[in-house]
């Protein structure tokens, strides 16, 4: 609707850092196109498993600095 209206809208920044695992989760999964409930289960557990510690501990520990960045970016997404 809003594209056919040609509303702008703001795009909203994925600062919260489990925001960012659920993209990289929801990527790694649908790349192994899972055909059924079954799969996807399975594969979602699997890729959550292979995601390392340090790239949830990096996401808390730069928060700080991808909210900075969101805020003079004016609220444009940024990925780190």
């Amino acid at each position: 609707f809003l594209k056919d209206t040609k509303t702008k809208v703001l795009e909203w920044p994925d600062l919260n850092p489990i925001e960012n695992l659920w993209r990289v989760l929801k990527v790694n999964v649908h790349a192994r196109k899972p055909r059924n409930l079954d799969q996807l289960e399975l594969f979602a557990m699997e890729e959550w498993a292979k995601i390392p510690q340090e790239t949830c501990a990096n996401l808390v520990k730069n928060y700080s600095k991808r909210l900075l960045s969101g805020v003079t970016q004016k609220g444009y997404t940024i990925d780190y």
